[in-house]
């Protein structure tokens, strides 16, 4: 078999055991043969004290089956016999329809494929993964090195992405980023405080979104959370509107209103720092500054 392929095929493969793992143990649902993971040490469950963790399958969330009966047809109709829909299937599929310019997820879809993103994005395998496919990069790079000694959830994935650039896209370390890139939140070490402090009230609030290639137009340093920190933005301005929320909105955490604060900057037209300074500067300028 062509190496290229047969590495193509394992990093999928790798990809596909850490989504399947999500599957409880007791919910009996079998994994098609082809798309069963290698019997390797990278199976290990997801923490079960993570935000937002459950064990039920992204394809088999009730939030979601409008919309993957209506976005996941082509997928649903290669399945064979006793086959079910894999969660990489359910999220890329979602994905392509979250990430148009013409369709809509269902807000409670939306919030779900954001939640799954999220804890995808921080599997504490990745680290392993990034030592087993990316070694030999790592060991020629202080940068790349650097990236894996951030224990930090999804900081290290979120590191590496930065530096991809720096990569051989020939290597298998440039194939393993470019799949996971397409399913996690590759730019996670510049939005994870946003994530952490404002989990909470973006699932009370239903703000978890994707975001549109639209919005990042005119944006300094684009991100994936535009649309998210558009709906947290919007309930609180119109908090007066909409009583139901107004006791969410005043539980908001310091926290959390000072990442909706720095988060805001970036999206501003008039926002002029790049991002190697605005990482440099940002503990000072947070420093001098609440969001009210």
């Amino acid at each position: 078999m062509n190496f290229d392929l047969l590495s193509a095929k394992i990093i999928f493969l790798f990809v596909l055991s850490i989504l399947f793992s999500r599957i409880s143990s007791d919910q009996g649902q079998q994994v098609p043969v082809q798309q069963q993971p290698p019997p390797d040490n990278v199976n290990a469950n997801f923490d079960a004290n993570k935000p937002h963790s459950d064990s039920q399958r992204l394809a088999q969330k009730p939030d979601c089956r409008l919309d993957i009966d209506k976005y996941c047809k082509k997928n649903i109709a290669q399945l064979g016999p006793g086959e079910v829909l894999s969660d990489m299937d359910t999220l890329e599929c979602l994905q392509d329809a979250g990430y148009s310019e013409n369709e809509v997820l269902q807000p409670q879809c939306a919030q779900a494929v954001w939640e799954y993103k999220v804890e995808l994005t921080q599997d504490k395998r990745f680290i392993g993964a990034l030592q087993q496919f990316c070694t030999v990069d790592i060991n020629q790079n202080h940068r790349l090195k650097a990236c894996t000694q951030d224990l930090r959830p999804g900081y290290a994935l979120s590191c590496m992405m930065e530096h991809v650039h720096e990569i051989d896209q020939g290597s298998r370390c440039f194939q393993f980023l470019l799949r996971v890139e397409k399913v996690a939140f590759s730019d996670f070490a510049l939005i994870a405080p946003f994530v952490e402090h404002c989990a909470a009230i973006i699932k009370q609030l239903g703000c978890g979104q994707l975001t549109k290639p639209s919005l990042h137009q005119n944006v300094r340093v684009p991100h994936s959370q535009g649309s998210t920190l558009e709906c947290l933005i919007s309930n609180i301005v119109n908090v007066q509107k909409d009583p139901t929320k107004e006791q969410i909105i005043n539980g908001m955490s310091e926290e959390c209103r000072k990442e909706v604060r720095r988060i805001a900057e970036l999206q501003s037209d008039d926002f002029h720092l790049d991002r190697p300074l605005f990482f440099a500067c940002r503990h000072d300028r947070e420093a001098n500054y609440f969001f009210k």
